[in-house]
């Protein structure tokens, strides 16, 4: 399984967190293609070092 990504938007929500928007497609070896949003809320923990602190998965379903 392969998967591309589409970074819709990045928005600061505090100092050090970062919620982002993500639009993955996951493709199966038949070529079968699963699309999702994803959202992630981002927390720094050092000068490049960030952490996924929640995450929210919804399938789209054509």
């Amino acid at each position: 399984m392969t998967v591309r990504y589409e970074i819709r938007e990045i928005r600061p929500l505090a100092q050090d967190v970062l919620s982002a928007y993500v639009d993955p497609v996951f493709t199966r070896p038949d070529g079968t293609e699963l699309r999702f949003h994803l959202t992630v809320i981002l927390l720094q923990q050092a000068e490049n070092d960030w952490l996924i602190s929640h995450y929210h998965v919804s399938e789209l379903v054509e």
